[in-house]
């Protein structure tokens, strides 16, 4: 075995990787895996907001929705808003999320998520839904 052979076995080994071809593991969208992470953030962290833009079924903010009620706001379809709205509200301490179908977020917003967050280095997560082939 040659060294290189041998230290991707022994890192693979450190760093528990699985092999996921030959497991029963059960694939998910990561958009559930969003949803999940982003109620957790919200109950550690009341300063963490959840921003959509009309879609919260889609994007998976429901579920964050319904755990924070106080933490989530709605602001229809405007991608552009979304990001500005967002940036204002880390530049006073929040930590907005925001999520919309890739497409549009960063897609359409592209110009508003370089200026806005960008520049100015705000604490904003940006998720895009169904960016590939399938949900």
């Amino acid at each position: 075995m040659s060294s290189s052979a041998k230290l991707a076995d022994e890192t693979a080994a450190a760093m528990h990787l699985v092999d996921y071809l030959g497991s029963d593991l059960k694939q998910v969208p990561t958009r559930n895996g969003f949803g999940e992470g982003l109620i957790e953030a919200g109950g550690r962290n009341h300063d963490v907001l959840g921003i959509c833009a009309d879609l919260s079924e889609s994007t998976r903010f429901e579920g964050f929705k319904k755990a924070h009620p106080e933490q989530y706001v709605e602001i229809g379809v405007s991608e552009q808003m979304l990001v500005a709205m967002a940036g204002g509200l880390a530049a006073v301490g929040k930590i907005p999320w925001i999520a919309s179908y890739a497409m549009f977020n960063p897609g359409r917003s592209w110009e508003q998520v370089r200026t806005i967050m960008a520049l100015n280095e705000t604490n904003v997560k940006i998720a895009g839904a169904h960016a590939g082939v399938s949900v």
